[in-house]
């Protein structure tokens, strides 16, 4: 598998993850063409995986078992939110769905978990000196980063508004 088709793959799984949060977002006023939108996702990425030349249904127990052993990767980007952070409400409200995508993968290399740890522990943070100190310390963003000012902006919106 060649890189391009791992972006390609992960574009159509970005793709589908948004139209999936989308509806449960909307799941008691779903557009009516939402669902055929998902199945037709899924459909591309089995086209994919076609093209790819894989396009027997069968996995080997070797590759099962592969996958067991990503268990004990150890991931350092973003640090679990301390304790005290932790307080169970999440802001709402302050970014789209789209820069919620955007920001996952740019900020949190693909990891929606820690993202959405990050906001949480937003949610208990007072002011932006907090935030900065979890966001540019712990997290390691960098601020000259116009993807990271953006994201920035917005925290520091949601902070004036708390």
């Amino acid at each position: 598998m060649e890189k391009r088709d791992i972006l390609e793959l992960l574009d159509r799984a970005y793709e589908l993850e948004g139209l999936l949060h989308l509806a449960l977002a909307r799941v008691d006023d779903m557009p009516s063409q939402l669902p055929e939108l998902i199945y037709a996702k899924i459909d591309e990425l089995a086209e994919l995986r076609e093209q790819s030349g894989r396009s027997d249904d069968s996995v080997s127990s070797d590759s099962l078992d592969s996958l067991d052993s990503l268990d004990s990767l150890e991931v350092t980007d973003c640090p679990e939110p301390l304790e005290d952070h932790s307080t169970g409400a999440r802001p709402t409200g302050i970014f789209s769905l789209n820069d919620r995508f955007l920001f996952i993968r740019e900020l949190f290399d693909g990891k929606a978990a820690a993202f959405d740890d990050s906001l949480t522990a937003l949610a208990s943070m007072e002011n932006m000196d907090e935030a900065e100190e979890y966001f540019y310390g712990e997290c390691g963003f960098n601020p000259e980063n116009d993807i990271v000012a953006d994201f920035m902006k917005r925290v520091e919106l949601y902070l004036e508004r708390k």
